[in-house]
């Protein structure tokens, strides 16, 4: 079981998060990428407290890129979003491993790989007995892509939280807000925005009325 206490940040090998090994009815390998497992992955931790960095091959992402249209490719769009939100780096390196493993020793990281990095302890040296300790091979990714790792606990003052249930919710109460508007002109949510904005100046108090109704609506008597 891991301590949630000795580690600072999880360091995820998202190269080895993201191939998922398949063969074809003459047991030749497949190439697969899959974004999708990275994002599981990420989201499986950040659910239950913890700071994430996941390092990717910058080959790997221009590989999958190029080859997106492959029914073995997934999407790829996936990448960019994690780099955007701060917790995907691209590594230009051919020796990649290095860089995740040195932030990992760095930043008193718990690292997520299956990777045995024998090359990396034939040509580098370090601490590998040290390094060994953080490094977490505990984990599986289901069919479905949902990625499960049963010896990590959840940080303390964290909850862990379905990010696929909020967006479900997230989503059909933007659908609940498109219905609503397309009948405000009836309710007479127009006539009170109307009053709100008058001269060119918004009113606080009649603008947070009106998100009152709004949520009284969504939401239904009693919630």
């Amino acid at each position: 079981m891991v301590n949630a206490d000795e580690y600072d940040v999880v360091v995820i090998d998202a190269a080895n998060i993201v191939h998922h090994h398949a063969y074809d009815d003459e047991e030749n390998l497949i190439q697969s990428i899959f974004p999708e497992r990275l994002k599981s992955c990420i989201e499986f931790f950040q659910e239950s407290g913890w700071e994430v960095r996941a390092f990717l091959k910058q080959g790997t992402y221009w590989w999958a890129v190029k080859n997106k249209g492959m029914d073995t490719i997934g999407d790829v769009q996936i990448f960019e979003t994690l780099r955007r939100q701060g917790v995907l780096e691209m590594v230009s390196s051919e020796h990649d491993d290095m860089f995740w493993i040195d932030y990992a020793v760095q930043n008193n990281g718990l690292v997520v790989t299956r990777d045995k990095l024998k090359t990396e302890k034939e040509e580098y040296e370090r601490d590998w007995e040290s390094i060994e300790k953080r490094i977490m091979r505990d984990w599986d990714i289901l069919e479905t892509g949902e990625f499960l790792a049963p010896s990590v606990p959840v940080k303390d003052g964290a909850e862990r939280i379905s990010f696929k249930t909020l967006r479900a919710r997230l989503n059909d109460l933007e659908n609940r807000v498109r219905e609503l508007e397309q009948t405000r002109n009836s309710s007479g949510l127009e006539v009170k925005r109307t009053e709100a904005q008058s001269g060119g100046v918004e009113s606080d108090e009649a603008i947070t009325a009106i998100t009152h109704e709004v949520f009284h609506r969504l939401l239904g008597p009693g919630e």
